[in-house]
């Protein structure tokens, strides 16, 4: 994905790594931040509530790369981006429990397309696997 157009987009201040695919930032209150992608599939493995023992070793390395990736160089500050509807409302606010669902730009470029680049899309790991 580009770097976005409509939308609500800010920078903000990183506060936490939760896994590969979800941080906590600081606007005026914390959220916490859902990573998508523009097809909404991105998902790395999960370190909670694991499926085995290689999705919890999967999960804890997608959480390093991410954490190496947004706070390399003592930078906590990313470009976030919610899509709004048609409106200019906020169309995704909390709609996954306490979580906005969003992008995080480093650069000019989205976080996922990086993670994806790296493997930590689930969706391709789980294609590769049944490809075999």
């Amino acid at each position: 994905m580009k770097k976005p157009n409509l939308g609500w987009t800010t920078i903000v201040k990183v506060k936490d790594i939760i896994d590969g695919d979800t941080i906590k930032v600081v606007i005026e209150k914390e959220i916490t931040v859902r990573i998508t992608d523009s097809e909404r599939k991105f998902n790395t493995s999960e370190i909670r509530k694991p499926a085995s023992e290689e999705e919890i070793k999967k999960g804890k390395e997608a959480k390093a790369v991410l954490e190496q990736l947004i706070l390399a160089d003592d930078n906590e500050h990313v470009l976030l981006y919610v899509p709004t509807d048609g409106r200019n409302h906020l169309s995704d606010v909390f709609s996954i429990g306490s979580r906005v669902v969003g992008h995080i730009f480093l650069g000019d470029e989205d976080i996922t397309d990086i993670m994806k680049r790296l493997g930590f899309d689930k969706s391709t790991i789980t294609k590769e696997r049944e490809d075999r």
